[in-house]
């Protein structure tokens, strides 16, 4: 993947996550929708795209599984803020 493909990814992501943030805040029931969407995809689901990822590079922290160590605590945030987010539906 390329350094541009990279980071324009990474901005469409932040806008989704901004946008959810918006929704939230104005109480907006959109927003929890999308909230679920963003936390299972964004949040949960890299954990296994880094493991997967650090596994391939034969346990190092280089390249596709770079963000491994961080998203073991990220995606466990992620999952706590989910089950948060099911509840008020």
């Amino acid at each position: 993947m390329t350094k541009i493909k990279y980071l324009i990814g990474a901005s469409l992501i932040t806008t989704v996550n901004l946008g959810t943030l918006a929704l939230l805040v104005y109480g907006n029931k959109m927003g929890l929708y999308l909230a679920i969407f963003t936390t299972s995809i964004f949040g949960i689901l890299q954990a296994v795209v880094h493991s997967i990822g650090f596994i391939k590079e034969g346990g190092k922290t280089k390249n596709i599984g770079a963000g491994f160590y961080s998203s073991i605590p990220l995606s466990i945030v992620a999952a706590i803020l989910l089950y948060h987010i099911l509840l008020k539906i």
